[in-house]
């Protein structure tokens, strides 16, 4: 009936805005929750403020501390303040043994160098004089993780001779111990903690060590890859030559880029040289190479790690400037000397497809042998050289492989306009940097060049800051890198030019000022 249908329909009205009120105070509550979430509870008297001797004295006094180099201009910095704060809080609640510290990186900026610190924000874990980068996440949460995990068992225990063979990990460490005392059993935690990719174990059973035939103290690596094996440490109870060793052998013959955690292992390992092969897996070449690459790489184990690279690995590529096309071929890397200076890895040209078509395996061989023995010249990534390079205003372009000597010539003033292709302020400095090149057409010891910075590497110790960026390398000291840092107007890059070239001839002055003096004289 009408009377039946008008009933249910208000009864349906009713329980949707019984339902809408609900949503709404469900709403609400929500909102209230997450602006409560969003209220920091911290203490910043909790974070210690670092100077340099500070510094050095905390990692001493201290030995859990996190510390966050910072700048005072860096937005992301600004934004972890607060939650760094809030983290050190709670750990100093929950976890109070750990320390959490910041230093200005800006302010101690040689201390800052010293520690690898090239940007920001930057957070480091120091540990018994043993210190590893944080990686996670910019939370509390992953902060106060990261910690816990740090300050708790370094090490799964075992105390059954099976669970060695249950792990299901690639590579896993093994201490054998009588107690949880002594130089190797502190340099074994010590490692255990800072390298958190890789799998530690320890046991302090008799039976599991009378069953793997080892004794106490004993440093074991067992691996899956390369047909299993396992491998006794023989070096001394340092940490750090623990470390070194195990940052060695964790690695597979030939390593394939493939997750991140396999990047960190290539990259953060003692040994400097990495020979990368270049290969495509569809290509019945690249595959003929392969058991001559593992033999190679093999002799070579512990002086070079050797890489396979994929070709869908395109930042690979890009880095050297090689294509798809190249393949098969061999490119190497180095590590700075330092690695705390951070001054960049090194390249070096290997064996082209065209090399390896003989005897790959004593071309890839002879290879090897020259890298370490610093016999490779270096690589930077390059443009053909062009075929006209200068223009109508006499302006040359440079490409890496014509940079050196060019640039180095002690005979002449040489400017060099760096730009990116992409960078319009550079557009801009164009037609200026043009004019005063006309200006100076016809001085042959001044000479005006442009690069593309991008698509050309420079050399390690010529710092381009932003672009477009020009700088000065005068005859007289080729080390004294003179940039310019005036506007982009033509008067002003000429004054400059005079000022900065060590070489001046007496015509370079405007006819004009020959007349005014004449006239000045004229007047006396």
């Amino acid at each position: 009936s009408r009377s039946t249908m008008r009933t249910t329909t208000k009864r349906c009205l009713l329980l949707l805005l019984v339902g809408l009120c609900l949503s709404q105070v469900a709403l609400a509550a929500k909102e209230k929750e997450a602006e409560e979430d969003d209220e920091l509870d911290y203490d910043d008297s909790d974070v210690m403020e670092l100077d340099t001797d500070e510094f050095n004295e905390a990692v001493e006094d201290h030995p859990n501390l996190m510390v966050f180099w910072y700048a005072p201009w860096c937005g992301h910095c600004k934004r972890m303040h607060p939650i760094y704060a809030e983290a050190a809080t709670q750990l100093k609640r929950d976890s109070p043994e750990a320390v959490l510290a910041r230093i200005d990186a800006v302010e101690e900026r040689n201390l800052a160098v010293a520690e690898g610190i090239d940007g920001f924000p930057t957070v480091k874990w120091y540990t018994m004089g043993e210190s590893i980068f944080y990686a996670g996440a910019r939370t509390k949460e992953a902060i106060v993780e990261f910690v816990q995990k740090q300050l708790g068992a370094a090490s799964d225990v075992i105390t059954k001779h099976e669970e060695i063979d249950a792990f299901t990990d690639q590579v896993v460490v093994v201490g054998y111990f009588d107690e949880a005392d002594g130089p190797m059993f502190k340099a074994f935690e010590a490692c255990a903690r800072t390298l958190n990719n890789t799998k530690f174990a320890l046991t302090y059973s008799k039976d599991v060590m009378k069953h793997a035939n080892r004794k106490s103290e004993d440093v074991v690596i067992y691996k899956k890859f390369d047909g299993g094996s396992q491998k006794v440490y023989a070096g001394e109870a340092r940490a750090r030559n623990l470390k070194e060793w195990v940052q060695i052998e964790h690695l597979p013959v030939v390593v394939e880029f493939t997750s991140q955690d396999i990047n960190d292992k290539i990259f953060n390992s003692p040994v400097k040289n990495k020979v990368l092969f270049f290969g495509n897996i569809d290509d019945k070449d690249s595959r003929a190479m392969v058991p001559a690459l593992f033999n190679v790489a093999k002799d070579f184990y512990g002086k070079a790690i050797t890489i396979y690279v994929s070709k869908d690995k395109t930042a690979i590529l890009d880095w050297f400037g090689i294509a798809v096309e190249d393949f098969p071929c061999i490119y190497a890397a180095r590590d700075p000397e330092e690695k705390k200076k951070k001054k960049g890895m090194t390249k070096y040209e290997g064996p082209t497809t065209a090399d390896l078509s003989g005897d790959h395996k004593s071309v890839m061989a002879k290879f090897y042998q020259d890298l370490i023995d610093d016999k490779v010249e270096l690589f930077r990534k390059s443009q053909p050289v062009p075929t006209r390079p200068f223009d109508e205003s006499g302006v040359m372009t440079l490409v890496s492989r014509t940079f050196d000597k060019v640039v180095y010539d002690e005979k002449k003033d040489v400017v060099v306009f760096f730009y990116a292709p992409w960078c319009k302020h550079c557009k801009e400095m164009d037609e200026p940097y043009a004019e005063v090149a006309r200006t100076f057409k016809g001085v042959d010891s001044l000479l005006f060049c442009k690069m593309n910075a991008i698509d050309n590497e420079v050399r390690d110790d010529v710092h381009i800051m932003g672009y477009p960026h020009v700088m000065m390398f005068a005859a007289d000291d080729k080390k004294k890198f003179n940039p310019y840092d005036g506007k982009r107007d033509p008067e002003e890059l000429e004054e400059w030019v005079k000022k900065s070239a060590s070489i001046i001839p007496k015509y370079r002055k405007k006819k004009g000022d020959k007349k005014k003096k004449e006239e000045d004289k004229g007047e006396l």
